[in-house]
């Protein structure tokens, strides 16, 4: 996991790979270096350019928005992003018969960056925001989540997720400047 923490620190601008190093808690750039060439194969330079030539421009339409912190209820779905519909469908099934879905955000909750991350590993939870009167969150597969406030990626979408998300995690991700371990 600190690798891929790693992997995401050098895609951003700013960072050398010593600092990135240290931060990552090796005592050494050495060792930073060949643990990293290790998991993916090319050193921290390399992967740093590579990461810079296939960055692209975003067109979707997205903002960054404050939220408050809120209370979700939620199904996990580890896998490639584009194939979370069942997560979706199984979450709607849940919270039709309790009225939410009249009223309540839908959300979309991505864990990992697909780009460092294995996308068969990759992590993310479909949610909805869920009154706090509704009580204990209980359901076959559902987990109660309490998201912090801050600044969060904000897209309108209706529709099947296939083909939505693998255009817009990593921009976003990219644009905002939130890792992971900051959701």
């Amino acid at each position: 996991m600190r690798l891929e923490r790693a992997a995401w620190h050098l895609s951003r601008a700013g960072a050398t790979v010593t600092d990135v190093a240290l931060d990552s808690g090796y005592k050494a750039p050495e060792a930073f270096t060949r643990a990293f060439r290790s998991r993916f194969g090319v050193s921290p330079s390399e992967y740093r350019r590579g990461v810079r030539a296939r960055r692209r421009e975003s067109t979707e339409p997205f903002e960054i928005v404050r939220r408050s912190p809120s209370r979700v209820a939620c199904v996990r779905f580890v896998g490639p992003y584009d194939e979370a519909n069942d997560a979706y469908d199984h979450l709607r099934h849940w919270a039709e018969p309790l009225g939410l879905l009249e009223h309540r955000n839908m959300l979309g909750i991505y864990w990992d960056d697909q780009t460092i991350t294995e996308p068969e590993k990759t992590r993310s939870d479909a949610a909805i925001e869920v009154p706090d009167d509704l009580g204990r969150v209980v359901g076959s597969g559902i987990q109660e989540r309490h998201l912090p406030g801050g600044a969060y990626a904000v897209v309108q979408h209706c529709g099947p997720v296939r083909g939505l998300v693998s255009r817009l995690v990593s921009p976003l991700r990219l644009e905002a400047g939130r890792a992971a371990d900051d959701c």
